[in-house]
């Protein structure tokens, strides 16, 4: 079987995905290196304002490159390919102007919503201290004030979802899908490599902890980027829809890692773990009904996953 790569140009299903493999690694390789392309980077603590500001310019520049060479590359109009890209066009395949970009972004909210349906209740609920009663929480308008003042959140909710869904969602999983890969693994090469990139952070924090305890943190942080990019590439596959994923990227970096430890010591403990899991089963029930590529109209997945 031969499928159509870069420039229109029809190779065999073997070499398709070589490429969208080193595709791949390329992209990944510019970003992280990019991180610490200024020699401050590499020696300022990583939330240090001057630190952000310079990778602020570095994701941002690496971010604008991929898309323009995803559009040169992988976005060529091939009039003799059986999978024409006349009517596909790079605004479509990257997922900046998808068909529906309202609904897709409501059914990527509450994908989430509904998988952090137990965090949601502890911050709706909170029950810390002694008596089982909680300190009163900071008026919304000066959380959102002091937000907005802090680069850390600027980077965490911002920055950081916009360049990585452009780069490793926009560009790469639509590039491996092109390569003829199959849907799940379309889902998965991207945050592979991307998780494999953190290794990085293994030699950063064995500076202040021990090998082991660094070994661990490195391992747990790989296999959530991992499991989260999966995520959003599933996403991004299903409604066709990048400014979803930067959404549900940014909600899940808002929310962290669900903290079981505190639903657990909650008064009503048994009510939290009991949301934590009822929102986790609900999620994988709901995930492929609420992201039908045919109700939302994904071009991506019906370009390269409808036979």
């Amino acid at each position: 079987e031969r499928v159509p790569v870069t420039m229109g140009v029809m190779v065999e299903v073997g070499a398709a995905r070589s490429c969208g493999a080193a595709w791949c690694a390329l992209l990944c390789a510019a970003y992280v290196g990019s991180l610490y392309a200024w020699p401050a980077a590499r020696e300022l603590p990583r939330d240090n304002p001057a630190s952000i500001k310079r990778r602020f310019v570095s994701v941002t520049a690496v971010s604008a490159a991929s898309l323009a060479l995803f559009g040169l590359v992988w976005c060529v109009d091939d009039p003799h390919s059986p999978r024409n890209l006349a009517l596909y066009t790079f605004w479509q395949l990257s997922g900046l102007a998808p068909n529906s970009l309202l609904l897709g972004t409501v059914v990527a909210l509450a994908l989430n919503a509904v998988l952090y349906l137990g965090p949601l209740a502890l911050l709706a609920w909170p029950c810390y201290g002694e008596e089982g009663e909680s300190d009163p929480p900071m008026p919304l308008l000066r959380q959102l004030k002091g937000a907005a003042c802090d680069l850390r959140e600027w980077r965490n909710l911002v920055v950081g979802p916009v360049s990585e869904e452009i780069v490793f969602r926009s560009c790469m999983t639509t590039a491996l899908a092109a390569s003829g890969y199959s849907f799940a693994a379309s889902c998965f090469i991207a945050p592979m490599i991307f998780g494999l990139a953190h290794l990085h952070h293994l030699f950063m924090r064995w500076r202040i902890v021990s090998f082991s305890v660094a070994a661990v943190s490195t391992v747990i942080q790989m296999s959530y980027t991992t499991m989260f990019g999966a995520y959003t590439a599933f996403l991004f596959i299903r409604t066709g829809n990048l400014w979803a994923t930067i959404v549900a990227h940014a909600f899940c970096n808002f929310m962290g890692l669900p903290p079981i430890d505190e639903a657990l010591q909650h008064r009503h403990s048994v009510v939290m773990t009991c949301l934590f899991v009822l929102g986790l089963a609900l999620f994988f029930v709901l995930m492929f009904p609420l992201t039908d590529p045919a109700w939302l109209g994904s071009i991506v997945y019906a370009q390269y996953f409808v036979k």
